[in-house]
């Protein structure tokens, strides 16, 4: 059994309950990518990508079975921001990399279940023929139309090239920033407001955070979501929200472990992790990914 569904489903979700810890006042960011049936990671379970469409109905039944109030990204952002209290069974489902299996397997299940969703998508790989990303069909800019005018999925940004942002000049990050703002915004005529960082989220320091921030505040963004492990709450900086990964290898157990904070142990972990391995430091100087920290 891999040790971080163990220590979840058996260790840390009966704690909870048993020491029937509050749950309120934190808002958890669910984290999907490819909605398929895909191929098994060569990896850890942890750092899959995909979730096939019957998992995920299965999931998404949960969050409408077992009472869950999902909202936009948008919502949540704005309630953490002006200090209201959140429900305890706050959700918020995003999708990284505009992906087109949205379209076609993830939407129909949320558009039953009547569940808000926030996409984010890679500007440059939206235009002319359909592109891909590593090896996934991208959406196009008439299906990202097509499910705006549903009202129930809202779009942000993930760079115009899904590059590793910790590598590149600032000059680069600015352009990557602004530009697929202004993409989206064009092609959509919406205002978008919300980041989310492409692979794993480094963790630097202080000086590159505070660096990162003055962009994203510069280039209008308010929301900014991560691959950081955890629940937001208040007090949570806005632009660099923590969220929970969920793929293939999620069953019911681990999915409402996840729901009930008893997964958020292993944030501890990714931070020990991300600091014992030689990752990027400064902007402009040469920096290497982790096969480990990939989640795209």
């Amino acid at each position: 059994m891999r040790f971080d569904y163990g220590v979840s489903v058996y260790g840390m979700h009966p704690a909870l309950r048993l020491l029937r810890s509050a749950r309120g006042n934190r808002a958890t960011i669910l984290m999907y990518h490819e909605i398929g049936e895909g191929t098994t990671t060569h990896g850890h379970p942890y750092y899959a990508l995909h979730t096939s469409p019957q998992r995920f109905a299965m999931q998404m039944r949960i969050l409408r079975e077992d009472g869950y109030d999902v909202l936009d990204l948008a919502a949540v952002a704005e309630r953490l921001g002006s200090g209201k209290r959140l429900h305890g069974k706050t959700v918020v489902i995003t999708f990284d990399d505009g992906l087109r299996s949205f379209y076609t397997h993830a939407f129909p299940i949320l558009r039953e279940c009547r569940f808000p969703a926030t996409v984010f998508l890679v500007s440059d790989l939206m235009a002319g023929p359909r592109q891909s990303l590593l090896g996934h069909e991208c959406l196009t800019w008439p299906e990202a139309r097509e499910l705006q005018q549903s009202g129930m999925v809202a779009f942000g940004s993930h760079t115009c090239t899904h590059p590793l942002l910790a590598a590149a000049p600032w000059q680069a990050v600015e352009r990557e920033l602004l530009d697929s703002k202004e993409a989206i915004e064009t092609a959509l005529q919406r205002s978008v407001t919300a980041f989310s960082y492409p692979y794993a989220f480094p963790e630097n320091g202080a000086a590159w955070h505070n660096d990162l921030r003055a962009r994203l505040v510069a280039a209008r963004y308010t929301t900014g979501v991560t691959t950081m492990i955890g629940r937001a709450r208040p007090g949570t900086d806005p632009l660099f929200l923590p969220r929970l990964p969920v793929n293939a290898w999620d069953d019911a157990r681990l999915f409402r472990a996840k729901l009930a904070g008893a997964y958020d142990w292993l944030r501890s972990l990714q931070r020990l992790r991300k600091h014992l391995k030689r990752g990027p430091r400064t902007n402009g100087r040469a920096a290497r990914s982790t096969p480990g920290e990939s989640h795209a």
